[in-house]
Parts: structure tokens; sequence; C-alpha cells
């Protein structure tokens, strides 16, 4: 359920944004449109820490960026899985699920890896994947690219927030601590920025609670925290979660 405070409370949003926070106790607290399903795009690597990520970090993977279409003008270069997901790397991305794909059909078959994919991907794929069917490819839509993975804010928070997706926010907190600091900032707050092909979202959160924001439209990735930023320092959630 989703807790809507008085007006007096309200943070001043602008025209279609969505904003929503879910503090130490679950208690989910909405303002604007949290509800309309938009495309993650470049959230979508949130949900492939939850179904990969473990496995990336024990085995220390890397790729060698070379594409001028992931970051102009010759890609990202060398990364790690900290880098890639600072820098939304999606090439690296790209190779890391593919070959994960190639080894869970070799270890444990089509059958169950789709079983296993469909569960966490479930939330966010409605009717556009078949229930039945072969394992599908990992094409770049499964990084983002396109329309395949949407969510509303309100659905993506809860699951954030449900206790079997905790390491998303473990290693969100390792890889982003201090990423997008700036001088008076608390430094307790990580922020997650992604652009979608619908607008901005902004994934923020500080051990106790957690907070997501969408903004209508593409936007640098420090203008988005730096939106973020703004909205949780006017207290919205305690003092003591405050991002100041």
């Amino acid at each position: 359920m989703v807790a809507c405070p008085s007006s007096a409370q309200a943070p001043q949003l602008k025209p279609g944004e969505g904003f929503i926070t879910m503090d130490a106790k679950g208690k989910v607290t909405a303002f604007g449109d949290v509800t309309t399903e938009r495309p993650l795009g470049e959230m979508a690597k949130l949900i492939w820490l939850k179904m990969a990520g473990p496995d990336w970090v024990s085995l220390d993977v890397y790729w060698d960026c070379k594409n001028p279409a992931c970051l102009p003008p010759k890609g990202h270069g060398r990364v790690d899985l900290k880098k890639a997901y600072r820098q939304d790397c999606d090439d690296a991305f790209l190779y890391w699920i593919n070959w994960e794909r190639a080894d869970w059909i070799e270890h444990q078959g089509e059958g169950v890896t789709r079983i296993e994919l469909m569960s966490v991907f479930a939330p966010f794929l409605g009717n556009r994947i078949p229930k039945d069917g072969p394992l599908p490819e990992f094409t770049p839509e499964w990084v983002g690219r396109g329309d395949l993975l949407r969510a509303s804010p309100q659905t993506f928070i809860t699951w954030l927030g449900a206790s079997e997706n905790h390491v998303v926010l473990t290693l969100s907190r390792e890889f982003l601590s201090g990423f997008f600091a700036s001088a008076g900032d608390s430094r307790d707050w990580w922020f997650k920025p992604g652009v979608g092909s619908q607008g901005t979202w902004v994934v923020a959160g500080d051990g106790q609670s957690e907070a997501l924001l969408f903004i209508p439209m593409p936007v640098l990735a420090k203008d988005a925290v730096a939106r973020m930023k703004a909205l949780l320092s006017g207290g919205v959630l305690s003092d003591k979660n405050k991002a100041k």
C-alpha cells in the first residue's frame, strides 16, 4: 500500500515527475505519477545485478569496450563490473550476459535457465515475452534498449525493497558510494541515474531507506542526481536520512 502524504508535506514536483520513497520499515510514500509504466532503459542493469551480480563479482569480470556507439568516440575502454555499472557500459553488460547465457545452457540446460530468467525478470516483461517457448536471445533490449523492460516507479521500488533482492542494493552501495558526492553531501547516499526512451530514472539509497525518481525527459546524469538530492533534502524522509 502506498501512503500519500498531505499537500503540506509534498515536494514541489515538475510536470510528469514521479517520486517515491521507502523508509527503513518498508513504508512507501508516493508523490506525482508513480503508477505509469515506463521503459527502464539503463535501470535494466540493476536487474542483472540480481540475476548474475554475485557471480560476476566472484569472477572479477572485465571487458574492453571499443564501441563508439556505447561512448563516443572510442568506447569506455577497459571496464570491470564497478566501472561498467557506474558508467552504464551497455557493451560490457551485453557481453557478460551472453557469456552467462552460454554457461547456464551448458551447465543446466535451456529449460532451467529460462525458468530462472523469467522468475527474475517477470515483473518487468508483461506479456512481451511468451510464457512458454525457447530461451530468448539476449539482445540489446535486455540491457535496456527499447521498450522490452518496463515498470512504474511503484513497481520498481517495491521490487528493490524486497528482501530477496537485497543484493542489488548491497552491490549498488558498494559500487556507487561517493561517486556523485559533492561538497556538503552527507555522503551516506548512493545514486544510480539511468536514461530510458521516455525519460530519466534515479534510484538512491543509504542502507536504510530507498528513493526513486522518474523525470519525463532525458537529462544528464549529474542533473538527474542533483534533482534527486534536492527532493531528498526537502524533508521527505526523516532528518537522519536526508541527503544534505
